[in-house]
């Protein structure tokens, strides 16, 4: 039943229980959900009355990385800080309570980088301490860094919240702001964390939440499957859904129950990031809380009354491998440094009780292997999955990194087979300008040679090194800071970054404008094949296969498109390179570059410098999008003297289902007055379904009527 997000709201408001876990692609309307459940359960109000107000609500979206703002000395470049926009929370956890997040903040990136408060507490610095050398002042973090910082902020916000109102005397209370708190909405938290910490992550709101008391309701939402996957195991008193966004511009909010709960195989993913760490000699403390909770889900589908019942089959003394688990697992561990690092011994044992689980309770045997495997590396995107499926099947199993970077032989036929950097040599080598790309010779070679790249780019986007390698190119690397930065953010050494330096990636923008190439080419061949002129050409093309399914599985959607628009517009105040740069983005684009005029029309109408936030840019966006809908509709039916409200019908229905169709009667019925045996009757039909077909390219996905 399609809902409008108001209705949607309510719907979760009136829900008693404890958690509400809601999974959806990027671009659905999570935060725009967030925002219409904050205004239902707390709508504005004037200054005065807000003074008085209890809070009622607490909310973590994009809205809430907005009171966070860069002030980056621009006339100096010394004194960087981030400011903290006034608001009523912040000081009363941080000064009044003296409540610190750093620690938080260290163990999700490095304990090497140390925010620093005013004494007021409305500006941040950050420094970075390199050895015994003096610590380098005034860093600027990454983006990724500065989001887990506001994160552990909102953390421990929360924890000091949850605590305040597990006092059961009101009077005892250190105040009364949170005694009407009902409901907590979190959606999409730290999306730049990689999969080890964002699984520590959801255990530690999984065990904050169960702290919480009854009174107090949380709605996560999610597009990341290990992160929903982690909750679902690990909280009581839930209820699940996937949000859906209907073509129509309403939405479905579809509860999910049982099994199609459990389809992301967390536990195997928890068998496969252990192994991966004990193959790459790298086990950390959460790695025992990993195995711990493999144990636990172990125990509890097999029927055991206690977890460490299943240590009865591991030789040695079950009491001192208890005793481990329980010292690195306790709560304690997961938000301080005061367990030491495991020793090699400890180590060992983590290897030596994984191999017991495997061995004695019915767990698949494969051989160990160097990166994650496409059936246990979490995709955001269910096309993602499919893509991964289709290619890396076996072949992924069995190579190295190494082998995918620089060529290989394929055992069964023999045949040799590009490595990446060959590929991208090969690239750039031949096709510098893909706009030069005319002749269908050409054409086809690229098409192949790029075809190729999807291939071996897709796989090794499981191994990381090759995330390294893409971020890598994102650093200065003549920029000492960011350079130890990176180093300590990666975990490599001196001679693992000089390996990744010298291989040449290709910018970004290139990759785009190759993609963009190559949809164009695509589309040029459908065109030739329709228009039955293929049969003049001398190239075959039957041995050229479009990757489809992986440039889809790599698609940016609109909402983000939309969000580099207000980012770029603030970092570069030239509409002329916000455009170039927004058709780049497009073009690359199968799902979107058919809206490429719509939104450089957007760009050039809108004022963008009165738009203060990216959900601003997305309202405005829509909005203007709609309008030019219904303007473009009616302008298609009078040039063409159309059938209105049977024009409208069929133009309608089409945008709903993604498609036009002249089968049936629907497109006949839009026609103007013309008897089928007028000479004109069959061109005109196909013109206009030509038109609408163009028109529903272009306004799918935008909502809103005809």
């Amino acid at each position: 039943m399609s809902n409008t997000l108001t209705e949607i709201a309510q719907q979760l408001k009136d829900t008693d229980k404890k958690v509400q876990l809601i999974y959806a692609f990027n671009g659905v309307g999570k935060t725009r959900l967030s925002r219409e459940f904050k205004e239902l359960i707390a709508p504005k109000i004037d200054d005065e009355e807000a003074e008085d107000r209890k809070t009622k609500v607490l909310y973590y979206n994009a809205f809430t990385e907005d009171l966070f703002y860069w002030d980056n000395d621009l006339e100096n470049d010394i004194d960087r800080k981030l400011k903290i926009q006034p608001n009523n929370y912040t000081p009363w956890m941080l000064q009044e309570q003296g409540k610190d997040p750093i620690a938080h903040f260290r163990h999700y990136t490095s304990d090497k980088l140390t925010p620093r408060f005013n004494p007021d507490f409305s500006e941040v610095t950050f420094s970075f301490e390199r050895g015994n050398d003096e610590p380098t002042e005034n860093v600027k973090i990454s983006k990724g860094e500065e989001s887990i910082f506001i994160w552990s902020i909102f953390y421990t916000l929360l924890e000091q919240i949850i605590a305040t109102l597990n006092i059961s005397k009101k009077k005892d209370q250190e105040t009364d702001q949170f005694n009407q708190l009902e409901h907590v909405f979190i959606d999409d938290p730290v999306s730049s964390l990689d999969e080890n910490h964002l699984i520590m992550l959801a255990v530690e709101l999984a065990s904050l939440i169960k702290s919480a008391p009854a009174v107090l309701k949380f709605i996560i939402t999610t597009h990341s499957p290990i992160f929903y996957n982690v909750l679902y195991n690990e909280v009581n008193s839930k209820k699940c859904y996937l949000l859906e966004h209907l073509e129509d511009g309403t939405f479905a909010l579809l509860e999910k129950d049982g099994d199609s709960n459990n389809s992301f195989s967390y536990h195997l993913y928890l068998k496969q990031i252990i192994e991966k760490a004990i193959a790459d000699n790298q086990i950390e403390k959460f790695h025992f809380t990993l195995l711990r909770n493999l144990y636990e889900k172990t125990a509890n589908f097999l029927g055991y009354a206690k977890w460490h019942d299943l240590l009865d089959t591991a030789s040695g003394n079950k009491k001192a491998y208890l005793k481990l688990i329980i010292n690195f697992t306790s709560h304690s561990t997961l938000s301080n440094e005061s367990v030491a690092y495991p020793t090699p011994p400890e180590k060992k044992t983590v290897e030596f009780l994984l191999d017991n689980l495997i061995d004695n309770y019915g767990y698949l045997q494969p051989k160990r292997r160097n990166s994650m495997t496409e059936q246990t590396k979490p995709i955001a995107e269910s096309n993602r999955f499919i893509a991964l499926a289709k290619y890396t099947k076996n072949v992924m199993l069995e190579k190295s990194y190494k082998e995918y970077m620089e060529g290989f032989s394929d055992v069964a036929s023999g045949e040799a087979r590009s490595g990446f950097i060959e590929v991208i040599t090969e690239l750039e080598k031949c096709f510098p300008n893909p706009d030069d790309i005319i002749k269908e010779s050409d054409k086809k070679t690229f098409a192949k040679l790029f075809g190729e790249y999807l291939r071996v780019e897709n796989v090794l986007q499981n191994y990381d090194e090759f995330a390294s390698l893409k971020d890598l190119q994102s650093i200065d690397i003549n920029d000492s800071e960011a350079v130890e930065a990176f180093k300590s953010g990666h975990h490599l050494s001196d001679d693992d970054f000089a390996a990744l330096t010298v291989i040449k990636m290709p910018a970004e923008r290139k990759i785009q404008d190759y993609r963009s190439a190559y949809n164009d080419i695509r589309d040029w061949l459908r065109r030739e094949k329709n228009a039955n002129e293929k049969e003049e050409s001398t190239i075959d093309w039957d041995d050229v296969v479009f990757e489809v399914e992986l440039l889809k599985s790599q698609e940016i959607d609109l909402d983000y498109i939309l969000e580099q628009i207000f980012e770029n517009n603030k970092k570069v105040k030239d509409k002329t390179a916000l455009v170039e740069n927004v058709r780049r983005m497009i073009r690359a684009s199968i799902g979107n570059r058919a809206k490429e005029s719509l939104l450089v029309d957007f760009i050039n109408q809108t004022d963008l410098d009165k738009l203060n936030d990216k959900a601003s840019v997305i309202d405005a966006f829509f909005t203007f999008a709609q309008a030019e809908q219904r303007r473009e509709a009616e302008e298609l039916i009078n040039a063409d003297n159309l059938n209105t409200e049977a024009a409208k019908r069929y133009i309608a229905t089409s945008i709903k289902r993604k498609f036009a169709s002249d089968n049936g009667t629907e497109l006949n019925a839009i026609l103007p007055k013309m008897s089928p045996l007028n000479p004109q009757y069959l061109s005109k039909k196909q013109s206009v379904f030509q038109k609408v077909s163009v028109f529903v390219e272009k306004f799918k996905g935008i909502g809103g009527k005809i």
